[in-house]
């Protein structure tokens, strides 16, 4: 065999276990990711419209749309939304249009695809169609459009203030702002204020009858005379309608609490359906043969005028972030609660519902408290299978809640911390008045922080705070974690980290030194921060950092992060979950691989690179300036065992410190690189 043929069959086996090695170490890492757990999802609508058998529901999660009539749901290519008002999906003939904060769009393929037609940068506050034409409220009237959208004209400009309802009937055109209804009849030429109301919410017309709701609660039924609109009397002035509809010569209207059906023009009302008594109706659609109806926990559809309901599911991620917590045995997020491990999710309430708002959630021996935002403090003593509320104190409005040993304490936004022994009955002011958002707490040990304003620590159970943040060198705290002797701060930029339970910090000075974290905590000498652009892990302690996003959709933001025995999770879009075991690498083994060097450091030029691999390996070797741009590729490749060198030319390179970063499969080194002039 001659010395070239020994070379080529050399270099087919490299390139045969490089191959292989690629291949064992891709599928490891298709295991090794993030997992979106089963929830926590809400079934609900906020409005409904459909297309021939297509019945479409908006949602804050996007347009999903159903064709058997709604037995099952699919996301369309409308993915994510924003509402201003109700209805925000409407369609006319094929053609389906839907809003998103400032911007119509339109769909002419049942929603598989949608095109920007126009964008209004002062807001879109009402959408409505009528036969071949399309209406929206604006914040200074009316626009109307004959073409599908293609163009627009002003018809509303004698209203001159925001829209929020266009109605109609027959050749008649409604529009309403917060305290009058103004009608035309000759397509906007022409407006004439008609009823006075205060805080009018939505309107509704048919035949002669003008129905209108007000945001005090009632349905006020209005009839039109020879001599104009005449006031009729109505029972349902006690309920906050969102929603009104009509089946045949009845009048269906949906409240914050259930939905209720009048046979004889609004004079009487009765109970529609008793399972939906206590839930909140944002939407009820008549369409063919069936009524759907969109409430806070479900979509309620009937095929039989109301006599029988069954509920079907439309299965949204909620945005889970800033209570993302756990008791040991429950995994919490916001008032969702699931006990293995993100499988299924259960939607509790502390008796208040997820409307008014939770304003903080904290763990104490084995309770959990919750508390609204309008300062009701509720306490479960099961893992939040049930609750039971403990006091109402309007001092803890918007309150943060945290806790050592036998203590809670509640931190409020705009005036420090309470304090109380006795399991939340009184409360009493601590001699912190700063702006106060998170808590944690090492040992005896408990700090305090807000997004803007001080670190505090106290180490008498929250009695007594001595301000820190001289120490730490910034007066912004996104997250805090603590375990004894370790400290580690996310302030404005970067991780600071103190070794003697916050008595002095060092920032560090390495890849995520520019970056803002809003999530951090402590496993071992791991830690784990989160921002917007995923997860990032350290396996010495914060000395060096690499991002952790295998599984993450793209784009992946992290407010929150909490691990529960060896399983850690994140928000985002419903809760993912990874093994700590994938995160953690030895750093030892890290050690033991040796440094990287650059020689010469300070440069003005050139500067070699120098490091050692101990197997067969796949290995990036990049540099990153101060804000994280990668500026320089030196190798993106396999690797074998042994010592390894590259040149970095910084004669493009400002003056300035960068990051030599080499990623060798799970490992990832760093080398700070000085460019002077």
């Amino acid at each position: 065999m001659t010395k070239a043929h020994h070379t080529r069959m050399y270099g087919k086996f490299i390139i045969v276990i490089a191959t292989i090695a690629i291949i064992l170490i891709s599928q490891q890492s298709a295991h090794a990711q993030w997992i979106q757990t089963n929830g926590p999802y809400v079934s609900y609508a906020k409005s409904f419209a459909a297309i021939d058998s297509v019945v479409f529901a908006s949602t804050d999660e996007g347009v999903y749309r159903t064709t058997n009539g709604g037995d099952s749901w699919e996301n369309t290519g409308f993915k994510k939304s924003y509402y201003y008002t109700n209805p925000d999906i409407v369609t006319i003939g094929k053609i389906a249009f839907a809003i998103s904060g400032k911007t119509i769009y339109r769909s002419t393929d049942l929603g598989s695809k949608w095109d920007s037609l126009v964008t209004y940068n002062d807001g879109i506050y009402a959408f409505s169609s009528s036969g071949t034409n399309l209406y929206v409220g604006l914040i200074n009237g009316v626009a109307l459009s004959r073409d599908s959208g293609a163009t627009w004209v002003d018809i509303g400009q004698q209203i001159g203030t925001e829209v929020n309802e266009v109605a109609f009937d027959s050749m008649k055109i409604f529009a309403s702002i917060s305290s009058k209804i103004f009608q035309t009849n000759d397509f906007g030429k022409h407006w004439r204020a008609i009823i006075n109301n205060y805080g009018i919410t939505k309107i509704r017309a048919k035949d002669k009858d003008l129905f209108l709701s007000s945001s005090d609660g009632g349905l006020y039924h209005y009839k039109e005379l020879d001599t104009g609109w005449a006031f009729v009397e109505s029972s349902l002035l006690e309920r906050v309608v969102t929603s009104i509809t009509f089946l045949g010569t009845s009048i269906i209207v949906g409240t914050k609490s259930g939905v209720y059906i009048s046979y004889d023009g609004s004079k009487s009302w009765s109970v529609f359906d008793s399972a939906l008594i206590e839930r909140q109706i944002y939407d009820i659609f008549v369409y063919n043969t069936r009524i759907y109806i969109g409430a806070s926990d479900g979509v309620f559809i009937s095929s039989d005028s109301g006599k029988h309901l069954r509920e079907t599911e439309i299965k949204n991620y909620i945005p889970v972030t800033s209570f993302l917590i756990n008791d040991g045995f429950t995994l919490f997020a916001n008032l969702y609660y699931s006990t293995d491990q993100g499988n299924s999710w259960v939607l509790t309430y502390p008796n208040f519902s997820k409307d008014d708002g939770l304003s903080g959630m904290c763990k104490m021996d084995t309770s959990i408290f919750a508390i609204s935002r309008v300062g009701r403090l509720y306490v479960s003593n099961n893992h939040g299978f049930s609750w039971v509320q403990i006091s109402f104190d309007p001092r803890l409005r918007f309150a943060r809640l945290g806790s050592i040993e036998n203590v809670l304490l509640a931190g409020i936004y705009s005036n420090g911390i309470l304090r109380s022994t006795n399991r939340g009955l009184t409360w009493i002011f601590t001699d912190n008045y700063y702006p106060t958002t998170m808590f944690t707490t090492s040992g005896s040990t408990v700090f305090s922080a807000s997004d803007y304003d001080d670190l505090h620590r106290s180490t008498d159970l929250g009695l007594t705070w001595e301000n820190i943040t001289l120490n730490l060198g910034s007066d912004a705290v996104n997250a805090i974690a603590a375990d004894s002797p370790y400290v580690y701060v996310c302030p404005y930029n970067g991780i600071s980290r103190s070794t003697d339970n916050g008595d002095t910090f060092t920032s560090f000075k390495n890849s995520i030194s520019s970056m803002q974290f809003n999530a951090i905590v402590i496993s071992g000498n791991s830690v784990i921060a989160g921002n917007d652009s995923g997860v990032f892990i350290s396996n010495d302690r914060g000395e060096t950092w690499r991002q952790a996003n295998d599984g993450f959709e793209r784009n992946h933001r992290v407010r929150s992060l909490t691990k529960v025995g060896n399983m850690l999770y994140a928000d985002g879009s419903g809760v993912w979950k990874r093994p700590l075991s994938e995160l953690s690498v030895s750093t030892m083994k890290q050690h033991s691989e040796g440094a990287i060097t650059a020689m010469p450091n300070p440069l003005n030029s050139v500067t070699t690179i120098s490091f050692s691999t101990t197997e067969l390996t796949p290995t990036t070797v990049s540099v990153f300036d101060l804000l994280g741009k990668e500026v320089a590729v030196l190798f993106n490749g396999v690797l074998e065992s042994g010592k390894h060198e590259y040149s970095w030319n910084s004669r493009n390179a400002p003056q300035g410190m960068y990051h030599c970063v080499v990623r060798m499969g799970e490992i990832t080194k760093e080398a700070q690189i000085v460019v002077v002039r």
